[in-house]
């Protein structure tokens, strides 16, 4: 009981330390676009909030932010300052259109704060009506090939090295779930015919957003293992692995992923695998 309440006061510490507590102006805006001051200033306050940060009444506060809205033609230009003890941290976009105004917040909001650009913020559920007219934001549902190719090391079928081949097609579900089904095809090198040929379901989770991102894979189906001695069976195998996705905002986009499978059967006593590395391409 006295390790759970340590563990409880430890998090709620280091919660209160990673959170910080700023001040909000109020947005300086044209005479024209008064109407957006009161909405501005409550789009900043819900991002602070949103990042686990306290907002205060105090104007004497450490920490504030203060912003502006500037009409340029048909668009805007919104400008976010953090200032601190340290010094003066700004970062500005523009709103090509004023119902993107609360995604151009969380974005600049994140990038004052993380010091850090707007262009590093993009997230995919943070991408303007702009730049989905620019394609950099993928469809709601990704429907994609994939073809990959890389190096494996075939396990208790008598050789080492092989190359792998990889098709298939892929479903994005969500910013977070891609769905999978892919045909994999290992050979060994040389003359000898031992490999792997893998036929399966599975799926991708990707641990953020961001346009780069981390993701663990895990794929169920049949296949069949032969060795160097040109004894073969056929069964269910299973694979899983990691790897990681880049440029998931445009509608061309590769991976690097490693993987273990393994068949759910035996070939002269032995549980045959493989284990490699392949670059994927998705297009």
């Amino acid at each position: 009981m006295f390790k759970i309440l340590v563990v409880l006061l430890a998090t709620f510490i280091s919660f209160n330390i990673l959170a910080e507590t700023f001040f909000v102006g109020n947005p300086n805006v044209s005479e024209n676009e008064k109407s957006y001051e009161k909405t501005l200033k409550t789009l900043i306050i819900q991002s602070l909030e949103n990042k686990k940060h306290q907002v205060t009444s105090d104007p004497k506060a450490a920490l504030m932010l203060k912003s502006s809205l500037l009409k340029l033609g048909e668009s805007y230009i919104l400008t976010i300052s953090k200032h601190s003890p340290t010094g003066v941290n700004s970062e500005k976009m523009k709103v090509k259109q004023i119902d993107d105004l609360d995604v151009v917040v969380d974005r600049v909001v994140a990038a004052v704060l993380s010091e850090k650009t707007t262009k590093e913020t993009l997230k995919i559920d943070t991408v303007t009506e702009q730049e989905k007219q620019q394609i950099t934001k993928r469809i709601d549902v990704t429907r994609q090939w994939m073809v990959g190719l890389g190096p494996v090391w075939l396990i208790n079928l008598g050789d080492t090295s092989a190359y792998n081949f990889v098709i298939g097609y892929v479903w994005g579900l969500d910013h977070n779930f891609d769905l999978n089904v892919k045909m994999d095809f290992s050979n060994a090198e040389g003359s000898s015919e031992a490999g792997m040929s893998l036929f399966t379901v599975g799926g991708n989770y990707f641990f953020n957003n961001n346009l780069h991102a981390l993701y663990a894979t895990a794929d169920l189906g049949y296949g069949n293992a032969e060795n160097s001695n040109k004894k073969e069976k056929s069964g269910w195998v299973s694979s899983l692995g990691a790897g990681m996705k880049f440029f998931r905002a445009s509608s061309v986009n590769f991976a690097v992923e490693t993987r273990y499978s393994t068949l759910f059967g035996k070939v002269e006593n032995k549980t045959p695998g493989q284990f490699g590395f392949k670059v994927i391409v998705f297009f």
